[in-house]
C-alpha cells in the first residue's frame, strides 16, 4: 500500500516533467493508481526517487490525471521526513505555467525544493542561462529569494555530480 511504502522509505526526491512514461521494475508499481503517478526507486534505504509522467503530459483522461495530483499533493504536503524536492525543468522552454504553479504551490506549503534545469545540451548556453532566469524572474511574483538551481545534461552527464553532491549533503544534513 502507498502507506507500507511511506514508512519503509524516510525521503523523496522526485523527477516532475518527464516527457516519456518509464516501466521500471520497483517497488510500488503493482499499486493501483499509484504505479502511474510515482515510481519508486530505493538507494541505501535511505532516499526514494520518484519519478513523475509529467504533470499534464500523461495519457489518461482528466479525471484520472487529477487523482495522480491529489496523490502527489497529499504525499508532498503531509510525508513525514520529506526533507527537500528537485523539480526538473526542460531549459529548453521559457518558463511554462504548469512548471510555475508546482513551484508556487511548494512555496506556499512551505515545502523545500531546488530547481534542475535538464537538457541543456540541446540548447547554447546563453538561451538555457536566459530561460533559466526567466524562470527565476517569474518566481519573484510569488517567492522571496531564489532557490538553488542546477543546470544539467543527462547526454553530457553535465550537472550530474552537483546534483548528487547536493543530495549526498541532504542526507548528512539528515543523519
Amino acid at each position: 500500500t502507498a502507506d507500507a511504502l511511506r514508512k519503509r522509505y524516510d525521503a523523496i526526491v522526485l523527477a516532475v516533467g518527464a516527457t516519456q512514461w518509464r516501466d521500471l521494475p520497483i517497488p510500488g508499481r503493482d499499486l493501483s493508481g499509484i504505479h502511474q503517478a510515482m515510481e519508486y526507486l530505493p538507494l541505501a534505504n535511505r532516499v526514494v526517487a520518484g519519478d513523475l509522467p509529467g504533470y499534464g503530459y500523461a495519457k489518461v483522461a482528466k479525471s484520472e490525471r487529477e487523482r495522480f495530483n491529489d496523490f502527489v499533493s497529499d504525499y508532498l504536503e503531509f510525508r513525514d521526513g520529506l526533507t527537500h524536492v528537485f523539480v526538473l525543468i526542460d531549459s529548453r522552454h521559457e518558463p511554462q505555467k504548469i512548471d510555475l504553479a508546482f513551484v508556487s504551490w511548494l512555496v506556499e506549503k512551505g515545502i523545500p525544493f531546488s530547481l534542475v534545469f535538464t537538457k541543456a545540451d540541446k540548447l547554447k548556453a546563453s538561451k538555457v542561462n536566459a530561460n533559466r532566469q526567466l524562470f527565476l524572474e517569474a518566481m519573484k511574483e510569488f517567492a522571496e529569494g531564489e532557490p538553488v538551481t542546477f543546470i544539467t545534461s543527462a547526454t553530457e552527464k553535465t550537472g550530474r555530480f552537483d546534483v548528487l553532491g547536493a543530495i549526498r549533503e541532504l542526507m548528512t544534513m539528515e543523519a
